[in-house]
């Protein structure tokens, strides 16, 4: 399920990659507040857009070459709840993740 579209994407050359997600409808409990396994879900979409970005996408990676890309662990802290229409980076989640080659500073996605 990829019912949300990036709203901004950088590129990696120097900058750090920047997907904003939005909280919808199908997100959210009848209270209109995410239902916490949604955030794995927004995630997982935000790590298919990377790989994308990178000019390697999922549809390529798992589904034609039959490469898989196992997740060995994933820890989340709820600090507020998010609601039906909020974004990342205010009451949604800002996720990021330092990424690094050897020999290169690292980049936080």
């Amino acid at each position: 399920m990829h019912s949300d579209t990036p709203t901004q994407a950088t590129p990696l050359a120097g900058r750090p990659f920047v997907a904003r997600r939005v909280v919808r409808f199908a997100h959210c409990d009848p209270a209109g507040i995410v239902f916490f396994p949604r955030y794995y879900e927004l995630l997982n979409s935000v790590v298919e857009d990377w790989w994308e970005h990178l000019g390697l996408p999922w549809t390529g990676l798992i589904g034609q070459r039959r490469i898989g890309m196992p997740t060995a662990q994933l820890d989340a802290r709820f600090v507020a709840p998010s609601r039906l229409g909020d974004q990342s980076g205010g009451a949604a989640p800002d996720l990021r993740r330092p990424v690094q080659q050897p020999h290169n500073p690292p980049l936080f996605v």
